[in-house]
């Protein structure tokens, strides 16, 4: 009787996490235990089962270039610099979005704002070096 509940438990666990059957990694369990189990779904990127969509972000310091998703269509920037003074500046697709100066010598050491951009778009982040920044996905 105890390995019959044992091989209930384990087909219930199988089929809650798609079991690789028809749907190999398609989660069947709640919508909470899937979002909590999800494989990529921090960071933008990889499959959670259809059941929540991961959010965008990327994180970084100093100048960089980058694609953004194709899907995102709003961005939170922020950046902080805890130095006297940095230029920070961020285009996208060779459009000026932000060109601020933050620093201890500012009015701020922090930046922060949201933005519409087009999916795809590349991003570029210049004259910044040392400052830290997070792009955010907007929903």
């Amino acid at each position: 009787m105890r390995n019959f509940a044992v091989l209930v438990a384990l087909a219930v666990v199988l089929s809650a996490c798609g079991g690789g059957g028809g749907n190999p990694g398609q989660c069947l369990g709640s919508p909470a235990y899937c979002a909590e189990h999800a494989s990529g779904s921090s960071g933008g990127g990889g499959t959670d089962g259809g059941l929540t969509d991961a959010v965008f972000t990327r994180s970084g310091t100093g100048d960089t270039v980058f694609d953004l998703p194709t899907g995102v269509s709003r961005l939170r920037i922020e950046a902080s610099y805890g130095g006297s003074v940095s230029n920070f500046i961020v285009q996208v697709d060779n459009n000026l979005v932000v060109n601020v100066l933050i620093g201890e010598s500012q009015d701020s050491t922090t930046f922060s704002g949201t933005y519409a951009v087009e999916g795809g778009a590349q991003l570029a982040i210049t004259n910044s070096t040392g400052v830290a920044w997070t792009m955010t996905e907007v929903r």
